[in-house]
């Protein structure tokens, strides 16, 4: 538990330890915990942290990294979704996968970072890579959204580099999954959000093929 994180936040709020024990437990109870490390009742704890605007998880600094992480990740992602690259690569920049403790959060580190190289021009390689994390080690059962969208991110590579036998295939498995994907209540949110993504990049990808039918098909479906 990080007590230190505590009072950090404590005298930042401008607490004395009298005043934000006050109603809650004794000082004693407080500055025991404080300088000791002696962690009062559940009850109390959380009392105090809700005071001071903290949960529990916001004591465990592994917890605090994962959220700060997983904020950052958002960003860039509606970043990106809005063409806003110089935000993507900010927000990338702060982070590595080394810093990132669960499996989606390194899943959507390695989608963003290969659909922004992908998008800039950039590395192909280095974009490539980050698709096949996600395909042959982070997701090797292929159950999770993350699948679907490296799939679309290695079809806009492949047919940004005219190589377009490749990029059907992936785009293609994109097309049968967002169609399964239809099927059921996605909630709104992230999730959502990408489906969205997925059928622009499909629509786009019709329309520069001239199959105008099936790029309209992909558009009115966004809509």
């Amino acid at each position: 538990m990080d007590v230190a994180y505590f009072v950090a936040r404590r005298k930042a709020k401008g607490y004395s330890q009298a005043a934000l024990a006050a109603g809650i437990c004794t000082q004693s109870t407080l500055s025991k915990f404080e300088t000791n490390y002696q962690i009062p009742s559940l009850p109390i704890l959380r009392q105090l942290c809700a005071r001071l605007d903290l949960t529990l998880d916001d004591l465990d600094a592994q917890q605090r990294q994962s959220k700060a992480a997983a904020q950052q990740l958002t960003q860039a992602e509606e970043a990106l979704m809005v063409e806003d690259y110089p935000a993507v690569q900010k927000s990338l920049a702060h982070l590595t996968v080394e810093q990132l403790p669960t499996l989606a959060l390194q899943m959507q580190y390695h989608y963003l970072n290969g659909l922004w190289l992908t998008l800039t021009n950039g590395n192909p390689t280095a974009a490539l890579f980050s698709f096949t994390q996600i395909l042959d080690q982070l997701d090797e059962a292929h159950t999770t959204q993350f699948t679907t969208l490296a799939y679309l991110g290695e079809g806009i590579l492949y047919a940004r580099q005219n190589e377009l036998t490749q990029a059907e295939f992936f785009l293609t498995k994109v097309k049968q999954a967002l169609s399964t994907a239809l099927t059921t209540v996605v909630a709104p949110g992230l999730a959502q959000a990408r489906l969205l993504t997925m059928m622009y990049y499909l629509a786009e990808d019709y329309y520069l093929r001239d199959d105008f039918t099936q790029s309209q098909h992909y558009v009115s479906l966004g809509l």
